[in-house]
């Protein structure tokens, strides 16, 4: 892998077990970093939105599936709270 503008700190991890992802979310908990939702390819050539929760073990280089989301999302957003992953509630119209 080319050095770069990060120098020698930079090196070449496990590629994601389900494959490629875009417009997913990613979260930090301690040594584990969650890939959540997103779209990945489909059969016919184009994308379909997933609920697949990824964990990548930054110690052992592996990856792991999670549960999935209770409903596939694209662009879902997430924040660590207290060590746990939340995903707030959609905002709902003023009463």
């Amino acid at each position: 892998m080319a050095e770069g503008p990060y120098g020698g700190g930079r090196r070449k991890l496990a590629p994601i077990a389900s494959g490629p992802r875009q417009e997913h979310s990613v979260a930090a908990v301690g040594d584990n970093v969650y890939l959540i939702g997103g779209i990945v390819p489909d059969a016919s050539g184009g994308v379909t939105t997933t609920g697949r929760v990824d964990v990548h073990d930054t110690r052992r280089d592996t990856w792991s599936v999670a549960a999935p989301l209770p409903v596939a999302m694209n662009h879902p957003n997430v924040a660590v709270v207290h060590g746990r992953i939340r995903r707030p509630r959609p905002m709902e119209a003023a009463r």
